[in-house]
């Protein structure tokens, strides 16, 4: 009986010894990016822009996408060994934005094209060049809820192919109700429409509003706004963030949560 136990101690020490070598060797040292969300916080070493989201996806898949800030862009991404990583950022909207939007956004590509490695520590992310510098940092996306956030319009798409601030002075909402009714200011009158989600995919149908009369820049602005919001198909939440797009990924509104 003696000689039995021993080699059966021997083998239960082998076994946990190997289990603490496994878990050793699991350390994956940055941590996975698969199936993350992040968003922007600096670029360059300067504070990202307030009311702009600019967003990476790591897809299972080796997919990657998100906002550059005005355009949503599709590509691929590539993690090895010691925390190597590239990312190639492919096909993008043609959306023009106010300059200092499109400022960063050429930079957060830039960011991305010249990734070579990264840390994640915790819920930052921090993209480096190939000497080790510092490109960018981001934070894990902890969404916004759309439903019962005010939301307030920060800029829209004016139909002629470009996203605009809206005019100073005025304001345009928008409050998602769980009765599947999105109701809100245009700037003038008031509107109400019937909205529907299905995972990021979103339909609006054409808003019924009051008959107020305003300065015609006002009723200009909500005339783009409510077409626009016809237009949605998919919507993205940031941290306090809404956007809304249109099939082709362009930039149909920007929101910000209002509270």
């Amino acid at each position: 009986m003696a000689r039995m136990i021993r080699p059966m101690a021997w083998l239960a020490a082998a076994l946990l010894l190997t289990l603490v070598l496994a878990a050793c060797g699991d350390d994956s040292g940055s941590g996975s990016l698969d199936d993350s969300e992040w968003v922007l916080e600096t670029i360059d070493g300067a504070e990202a822009l307030d009311n702009v989201s600019a967003t990476m996806t790591f897809g299972d898949n080796d997919e990657l996408f998100g906002s550059a800030s005005c355009n949503r862009y599709t590509g691929t991404w590539e993690a090895g060994d010691d925390d190597a990583l590239t990312l190639m950022p492919g096909a993008m909207t043609m959306m023009a934005c106010e300059q200092p939007v499109m400022d960063q956004e050429t930079a957060f590509v830039a960011a991305m094209t010249n990734t070579a490695s990264y840390n994640r520590d915790g819920d930052e992310l921090t993209l480096r060049d190939a000497d080790g510098n510092d490109l960018a940092t981001l934070d894990e996306l902890d969404p916004a809820d759309l439903v019962d956030t005010p939301w307030e319009v920060v800029a829209y798409n004016n139909g002629q192919q470009a996203v605009v601030s809206v005019i100073e002075g005025s304001m345009m909402t928008a409050v998602f109700a769980e009765d599947g009714m999105v109701n809100g200011s245009g700037g003038c009158n008031t509107y109400s429409a019937g909205y529907e989600t299905d995972g990021d995919n979103m339909t609006i149908q054409q808003a019924i509003s009051t008959l107020i009369a305003c300065d015609q820049p006002i009723m200009d602005q909500e005339t783009a706004f409510l077409a626009a919001l016809q237009q949605t198909a998919t919507f993205d939440l940031g941290e306090d963030t809404l956007t809304l797009h249109a099939a082709d990924g362009a930039l149909l509104v920007s929101f910000e949560d209002a509270e």
